[in-house]
């Protein structure tokens, strides 16, 4: 998957999860009306979606879509 990808898709989910529009890559998804109760709904999709495992601690630290691309992608590389 390339990083636009991964970005499109993460994007995609945390609007339709919270039902806003897709944030910037760059934006607080909190400050966005992403809400902390969202948040295990998103992170169960993101497991799902890329076939990894995300560490609790670094998920709740990511704010951003970009941070999230990050995670996803580390988490990629540890499957591989």
């Amino acid at each position: 998957m390339t990083p636009e990808s991964i970005q499109l898709a993460i994007a995609e989910a945390v609007a339709r999860i919270a039902g806003i529009a897709a944030p910037a890559p760059e934006a607080d998804i909190y400050l966005a009306g992403f809400a902390s109760t969202d948040a295990l709904e998103l992170l169960v999709e993101l497991e799902e979606t890329f076939g990894i495992v995300v560490r609790d601690e670094q998920f709740i630290e990511s704010r951003t879509v970009a941070s999230l691309v990050g995670l996803v992608q580390d988490a990629l590389r540890e499957v591989a």
